[in-house]
């Protein structure tokens, strides 16, 4: 299952964990699988259906926008962080 680190206020939309493990072959899935056990998480994650600007998730290190978005493919032992995203003047 891909291993997803969550960083930042994203935490307390998990029970502040900083890290879970959760089923899924794309991006979109492995969100999809975490919001069923916590609901408020994906609204925190997503603005009028696509990846809000102010969440960063990376894939392996690599920024999902430079990929496929959320229909990024995910394996087993694929390391997904998501993070807000640093913002202000």
């Amino acid at each position: 299952m891909p291993f997803v680190y969550v960083s930042g206020y994203l935490e307390k939309y998990i029970n502040t964990q900083r890290h879970i493990e959760v089923k899924g072959d794309t991006v979109q899935r492995v969100i999809e699988n975490i919001s069923q056990l916590y609901p408020e998480f994906e609204r925190r994650l997503f603005r009028n259906g696509t990846i809000s600007r102010q969440i960063i998730i990376l894939v392996d290190g690599t920024d999902v926008r430079k990929l496929d978005n959320e229909k990024t493919e995910v394996g087993k032992d694929t390391v997904i962080r998501l993070m807000p995203s640093l913002v202000g003047g």
